[in-house]
């Protein structure tokens, strides 16, 4: 099981290495006391939610959101409609410990954020947010 590319289920961890669903059972049963699952997605342990939220600004077409089977983890049904446009384009993506919670762009170097609902509580400042170079 990667520790840095998670959470994932079986099946995106064995797409993602090659390997057979027999050996990617087998690595990580040889891990599984590291792990934690959540809605058949497993987690290496460190991954779970903080205190203070993360916020990470993904770029267009990031593997974090396009990179799975199933993204309802990330991204829900209803905010990938929202993250698709019409002509088929994937947008920027916010994310909040992990899980989509909006679109962003860079205007004149600044993040201008559309939020799917409304602004999570709580946010770090926005100097601390991770974001791609541009």
């Amino acid at each position: 099981m990667s520790r840095r590319n998670g959470p994932a289920k079986l099946v995106d961890f064995a797409w993602w290495t090659g390997l057979t669903l027999t050996d990617t059972r087998s690595a990580i049963e040889s891990i599984k006391g590291e792990l934690e699952e959540e809605h058949g997605f497993l987690f290496v342990g460190k991954q779970r939610k903080k205190a203070i939220p993360q916020v990470i600004l993904l770029p267009p077409f990031d593997e974090y959101i396009l990179g799975y089977t199933d993204r309802s983890l990330p991204i829900s049904v209803a905010n990938a409609k929202q993250y698709v446009t019409k002509n088929g384009m994937f947008a920027a993506v916010v994310l909040v410990d992990g899980v989509a919670q909006g679109t962003w762009k860079s205007v004149k170097g600044e993040s201008v954020i559309k939020w799917f609902d409304s602004q999570p509580k709580d946010l770090p400042p926005k100097e601390e947010w991770l974001r791609p170079p541009l």
